[in-house]
């Protein structure tokens, strides 16, 4: 398979967890005069972290995926796949094309721990020529469990808020190296989602 390169071109409008709740589970209360925005940062880094770990899309996101050709089937990562919006590539004179979607059919994994959707062309469907760009051939797609942070597997939130959790706890000092409970603990929910590609 050709190495693609992955560019998110509209970020999801929600976080799987929200202050609130993250709040609640590190039992701050109004008092302790955390500010809002910082919470926020820590929450999106620790989301971050688990999407990483698990190489999956928590809530909704449109994603760009380009290479260099075409191939017969081509991977879609950031499972899990809701739809693919279209696929385009440069002709051989540079001019940015569209390519008819009768040509090739996606296929959408379900469940909470699908693996990669994929765009299989039709056999019979004679590739064009592209021109030499490394982002010749462009498929945009929409990825994640759905639109708000409800649509997330259980799981996969409570692992977000021991991040959040350990953030917060060792905001002032650098830990390197070292793993705590937490940390083992977020890894053990997300490992079975985990796409191995």
């Amino acid at each position: 398979a050709i190495m693609g390169k992955l560019s998110l071109v509209t970020p999801a409008s929600a976080e799987p967890v929200s202050v609130d709740q993250a709040r609640a589970h590190a039992r701050l209360g109004p008092s302790d005069g955390a500010e809002a925005a910082d919470l926020l940062l820590k929450l999106q880094t620790a989301r971050a972290d688990r999407e990483s770990f698990t190489q999956r899309q928590f809530v909704t996101a449109t994603w760009l995926l380009t290479q260099c050709e075409f191939e017969r089937e081509i991977d879609l990562p950031r499972p899990p796949l809701q739809s693919v919006t279209w696929v385009k590539y440069y002709d051989a004179d540079n001019v940015l094309q569209t390519v008819d979607s009768s040509k090739y059919r996606v296929h959408h994994p379900s469940g909470d721990r699908a693996g990669h959707g994929e765009i299989e062309f039709d056999a019979c469907y004679q590739f064009p020529v592209v021109y030499p760009r490394e982002d010749a051939v462009q498929i945009q797609f929409v990825a994640g469990y759905g639109d708000d942070g409800e649509s997330v597997p259980a799981p996969l939130r409570h692992a977000i808020l021991l991040v959040f959790a350990e953030l917060y706890a060792f905001r002032e000092e650098q830990t390197v190296g070292s793993v705590t409970k937490n940390l083992r603990a977020a890894d053990d929910l997300c490992w079975p989602y985990r796409v191995i590609s």
